[in-house]
């Protein structure tokens, strides 16, 4: 089967990592469905962010252990989101 002919192929995935979705889709695979702000979209990239119309928003929620140690990396992240959300324990 040659290459070109994949065109005529429709699939659709699921993606856990958005970069790698991104190079499909800058290949042109495909489109990629991600959250606002979720990559780095620039003029020299192919890729560009179209929002759905009517605007679709989602809430999201940080959960961790209150009394179990973590990373010295979760705990970095832990700290920044508290502080850039103005949580004050």
């Amino acid at each position: 089967m040659e290459l070109s002919s994949l065109r005529y192929f429709l699939a659709v995935t699921t993606y856990n990592l958005i970069f790698n979705a991104t190079l499909f889709a800058a290949e042109g695979f495909g489109s990629v469905v991600s959250l606002e702000k979720q990559l780095r979209v620039s003029e020299a990239n192919v890729l560009r962010f179209v929002p759905f119309e009517p605007r679709l928003e989602v809430e999201s929620d940080i959960v961790w252990m209150r009394h179990r140690p973590l990373s010295p990396s979760a705990n970095a992240f832990l700290d920044a989101a508290k502080t850039m959300l103005g949580i004050i324990e």
